[in-house]
């Protein structure tokens, strides 16, 4: 029954070939889900230098300097393993100004570099009791990491740039792993997180706003929750691991991920492996198991279990569904033994019920997940193993980007050519918040003509924008003057003005955001030359009422400032 309910879901949703579909933003993109493509033999990429995929067409460039090359302007030499930190761990900040990878070895590490050129900007702040960090998901709070101390303490909002702690909570548990235990994010206004450990967990009210509470400075923290034995195993009840937690976009849910568990007799892990429960957040913070329908989808001695155990899932995350009303979901790669649909898998929070979202005729191994694009909703971004005994099937060692709304539409980003033996050389993909870049790891060692260096892991970014590189060109010269202010005119209807200063004849650009991180305008500042300059923004009288952000900057070094419209 199981098979035969999977089979027809996936007959009235799949899709067949699609060369022709192009979507708005990105340049011409193989689409075609079901083509077989073998990975061609490359040269590593040159440090800084861009190299067309011949394949697919994107560009890939590498953003990590060879290792003991200088990180120029900063005092200190790039690594042999400078990669960004997983694939469900957004590296970019909210704009796309900046970008955070590590360079493992190094005392710039983490490294921050400018988010459009990759040229490395600073290290970490010697103030920063830095260990579980995340970028804050939303634009008004650009250069803030909301952490977790090494003590597993203090819940924290840090500005990296200025070095400054914004603001702090002192926690009624210890963390065990951080931020939801290694692998959580916060919710998608970054207004909510969950804080766990082997036996409890919590959840924190960030930003709290009526009629809930308060504003900030309000400290609103929920009840402890305390697991009781997890029943992962009824007939061993004490033994299930908690490997992971994670609160949904909307802050309503909370996914606790286990170990796997072989179970009694068995030499393999089986049913009882990448185990997800659901549990749920209510207004008052209060934690609880989420009851499932009983018709739901799950596995084995599952089946029955409604009290938030939902399908497994591998390597998922969560995302919001602009299909389903915005309705929170997983997706991961499918863990159910036997098993016949396709290897990624959507299941909605709300009740379990399961979606397959890609065909799984010939289909690759799933490898890892991510859902960071999260100015782009309803795509799940996927990286593919490449194991030689998978060649010759679809999506082999490629980064794939995969609809959510069951269609098994696809946009096919590149190979990774990383023979993924280590951890540190694990390509784990992960999208730019809008979905049109992605960074991934890699040895180059895998399908190369000049290989990379053993042990030496670096990480690429593939750029699929309908202008690929904007931003990438010589960096020589002097650096900017550090000076940006925005403000708008008096009176009602009054436009907006940027005041800034320039430098050293070098090459400058002006960009301004709205809250939500889109660009809404772009001016090449070339022409000005050096010295004091101010530029009007909104001649034409078309912003709308709001806040903006503009950033200045030339690859080496950057400005940001604030400004507000009135109508």
């Amino acid at each position: 029954m199981l098979r035969v309910l999977f089979a027809l879901l996936w007959s009235v949703g799949a899709v067949g070939r699609g060369h022709a579909t192009n979507y708005l933003g990105f340049m011409p993109m193989v689409t075609d889900s079901l083509a077989v493509f073998d990975i061609p033999s490359l040269p590593e990429p040159r440090y800084m230098a861009p190299l067309r995929d011949p394949v697919f067409g994107t560009w890939i460039m590498r953003i990590g300097g060879d290792a003991g090359e200088s990180l120029s302007p900063l005092a200190d030499s790039w690594s042999d393993v400078s990669r960004h930190v997983y694939s469900k761990q957004q590296p970019w900040n909210a704009n796309g100004t900046l970008l955070s990878i590590r360079n493992t070895g190094s005392h710039v590490s983490p490294l921050i570099l400018q988010g459009q050129t990759y040229v490395p900007m600073r290290g970490p702040c010697a103030n920063y009791d830095r260990w579980d960090y995340r970028w804050h998901p939303t634009p008004f709070h650009n250069n803030e990491q909301i952490n977790v101390n090494q003590a597993g303490t203090e819940l924290m909002w840090f500005d990296v740039i200025n070095c400054v702690k914004t603001r702090s909570w002192v926690l009624p548990i210890v963390s065990g792993y951080g931020i939801g235990s290694g692998e959580g994010n916060v919710s998608g206004d970054g207004r909510f997180v969950a804080i766990a450990n082997q036996q409890q967990m919590v959840v924190v009210d960030m930003d709290p706003a009526s009629p809930d509470a308060p504003a900030w400075p309000y400290v609103r923290i929920g009840r402890v929750y305390t697991f009781p034995p997890c029943s992962l195993d009824v007939t061993r009840p004490a033994l299930g691991v908690i490997d992971n937690v994670s609160i949904s976009p909307s802050g309503r849910y909370i996914d606790v991920k286990y170990n796997g568990l072989v179970a009694a007799g068995a030499t393999v892990c089986d049913t009882l492996c990448d185990m997800h429960r659901i549990f749920e957040v209510d207004t008052s913070l209060t934690i609880r198991p989420h009851l499932m329908n009983v018709a739901s989808l799950r596995c084995g001695s599952f089946a029955a279990r409604t009290d938030g155990w939902i399908f497994p899932l591998k390597h998922a995350d969560l995302a919001v569904d602009p299909f389903d009303s915005n309705e929170d979901v997983i997706v991961g790669g499918r863990a159910c033994p036997g098993s016949n649909i396709g290897r990624v898998v959507k299941v909605r929070l709300r009740d379990g019920f399961v979606t397959p979202l890609t065909n799984p005729l010939n289909e690759g191994s799933y490898s890892h997940g991510s859902a960071r694009n999260y100015r782009r909703p309803g795509w799940f971004y996927v990286t593919y193993r490449r194991d030689p005994s998978s060649a010759g099937s679809r999506f082999w060692g490629e980064i794939v980007a995969i609809k959510m709304d069951g269609s098994g539409a696809t946009q096919r980003f590149a190979h990774y050519h990383s023979t993924q033996a280590t951890y540190d050389s694990e390509a784990q993909a992960v999208p730019s918040p809008d979905g049109k870049r992605l960074l991934f790891a890699s040895d180059w060692r895998d399908h190369c003509t000049t290989c990379g260096k053993v042990n030496s892991v670096k990480d690429y970014v593939v750029d699929a924008r309908a202008q690929p590189l904007a931003g990438i060109g010589p960096d020589e010269g002097a650096p900017l003057g550090a000076r940006l202010t925005l403000a708008s005119g008096l009176g009602s209807g009054a436009g907006l003005v940027a005041s800034f200063a320039l430098a050293g004849g070098r090459t400058a650009r002006l960009e301004l955001f709205d809250v939500a991180g889109r660009r809404i305008i772009r001016r090449d500042l070339s022409a000005l030359g050096s010295g004091d300059h101010t530029l009007e923004l909104d001649s034409d009288r078309t912003l709308q009422s709001g806040v903006y952000f503009a950033t200045l900057w030339d690859g080496r070094a950057r400005v940001q400032a604030r400004g507000i419209v009135v109508r």
